[in-house]
């Protein structure tokens, strides 16, 4: 998707929606009407429905150490925003995160955060929504002028945090479910490796398996890279 057509996905999310101004309560009206629900959540401990929610949910461990992201499944359509923020950043994280839902990212995923066109794209999507939407209000003298270093940041760390959570999942995946292991052994291996070929017992390595810490990889069929 090129600079143009973020532009005018702006411009007509803008006109849509009626938004004359940034704020994170409007913003969150704005995400209430494409048919997602804000939730505030914590990194160290959530509790009451935000707990159980996220509980159910069974997120990857390193999601709940950003600033915020979004959820789709067949049930559930919501975008977390961690409660520890000031109001400019969480406005910040809630336009990044509406980037990812206007530019049709949340088809291609349940949890956004793998993809770094992706994240460019939504911090493309806030800047010009932030920067246009103000500039309407107040001119020179706009929201976005004067937090022009708290943007920055924020998009940036958004970024870095989302970049983190993905290259996390992705050794995650690698390691249960594609590799496998024995009802004895305390390695994992690859289905080809000859420790595990032809062994009754051996089977894809689980979830709960890989969390367990009980598991080191196969020097032979996995050496370090």
């Amino acid at each position: 998707m090129t600079e143009q057509e973020i532009k005018a996905k702006v411009r007509r999310f803008l006109r849509e929606n009626g938004v004359t101004q940034i704020t994170y309560p409007q913003l969150t009206a704005c995400t209430g009407q494409l048919g997602y629900t804000v939730v505030e959540f914590n990194s160290v401990f959530n509790e009451g429905p935000v707990g159980i929610l996220l509980g159910m949910l069974q997120l990857p461990r390193g999601q709940l150490q950003s600033r915020g992201f979004t959820y789709v499944d067949a049930n559930y359509r919501m975008v977390f925003v961690h409660e520890d923020l000031s109001q400019a950043e969480k406005t910040v994280v809630l336009a990044h995160e509406l980037g990812h839902i206007v530019l049709g990212h949340m088809r291609t995923a349940r949890v956004i955060g793998t993809d770094v066109l992706q994240e460019y794209q939504a911090n493309e999507f806030a800047h010009y929504l932030l920067a246009q939407t103000t500039a309407r209000r107040l001119g020179r003298q706009s929201f976005f002028c004067r937090n022009r270093r708290v943007i920055a940041v924020v998009l940036a760390l958004v970024a870095l945090a989302a970049l983190a959570g993905g290259v996390w999942l992705a050794r995650q995946r690698s390691a249960f479910g594609e590799y496998y292991v024995t009802e004895t052994g305390t390695k994992y291996h690859t289905a080809d490796c000859k420790y595990i070929k032809g062994k009754p017992d051996a089977h894809p390595m689980t979830k709960a398996q890989f969390d367990s810490g009980m598991y080191n990889r196969c020097r032979i069929c996995l050496p370090e890279e």
